[in-house]
């Protein structure tokens, strides 16, 4: 309660000097995490870039998380990223210094951190990227979105969040990916998610490839029915209306121009 209220105190001031001092109680170990908040919020407030810095190194993860949450809402990008990059990198942090790292990432688009991240063999920080390669929405990322999707060793929340960039893209691109989450090694939620993905697309997708997918799913019942764990028969019938839509648009695209000649 006391240095809540010395912290208060020199903010009120706004004398730079006690920076150092504000520095130090934050390495502090000792302090509780409402003291911690105080004295990183006063560096905040004092626009400490440095000294928020120094503290995404701190080993207790609330302050990491509190500093890396501070400098991607606001600060200096140029002289955190590196940092941000680094901790976000450190296998020995937890959840909540994770979720706020990969925030300023996400702040900071840092697209080449955010996709060596989808390899960190930590499955919530994979999601964590996936998420934040979402939001910033490039479409050119989708090989890497879709290359973790096949990666057997990830568990099915990594699936689900993977599933849901595309279900926010829309990209036909990505159908060849959903139509493996059908599979057996994928779990029931990321099948049930998947089924409804390629249900919305082909409502919605234009072109000679999807217009068998179409006419299938209006078979099975639409989007009702497949928001639920399909049979093996219908995912083979997904299957080869996809591979007949695309047997279409490859002779679509190979069948030569009309020409019309002139007659005198």
């Amino acid at each position: 309660g006391v240095c809540i209220a010395v912290t208060a105190e020199l903010l009120e001031v706004g004398d730079k000097r006690s920076v150092a001092a504000l520095l130090q109680e934050s390495r502090n170990i000792k302090r509780k995490p409402a003291a911690a908040e105080v004295l990183v919020k006063a560096l905040v407030q004092l626009k400490e870039v440095d000294g928020l810095i120094e503290l995404l190194g701190d080993p207790r993860d609330n302050v990491c998380a509190l500093a890396a949450a501070a400098l991607g809402a606001s600060l200096n990008a140029g002289k955190a990223l590196p940092a941000i990059i680094r901790e976000a990198k450190n296998q020995k942090r937890q959840q909540q210094a994770s979720k706020s790292l990969v925030g300023a990432l996400r702040h900071f688009k840092a697209v080449d951190a955010l996709i060596e991240l989808l390899g960190d063999p930590r499955d919530n920080v994979c999601a964590l990227a996936v998420d934040a390669i979402g939001e910033i929405g490039d479409r050119s990322l989708l090989s890497a979105l879709i290359a973790e999707l096949y990666n057997d060793a990830r568990s099915d929340s990594v699936y689900k969040s993977i599933l849901r960039v595309f279900r926010e893209w829309k990209d036909p691109m990505a159908i060849p990916a959903l139509l493996q989450c059908l599979r057996e090694r994928f779990g029931e939620d990321s099948h049930r998610l998947a089924a409804g993905i390629l249900s919305l697309m082909v409502a919605s997708g234009p072109g000679v490839s999807l217009k068998e997918l179409r006419r299938y799913f209006d078979w099975i019942g639409g989007h009702s029915r497949t928001y639920k764990v399909l049979s093996d028969d219908e995912v083979a019938g997904i299957q080869t209306a996809y591979m007949r839509g695309e047997s279409l648009l490859a002779d679509y695209r190979e069948e030569p121009e009309e020409t019309h000649e002139e007659t005198t």
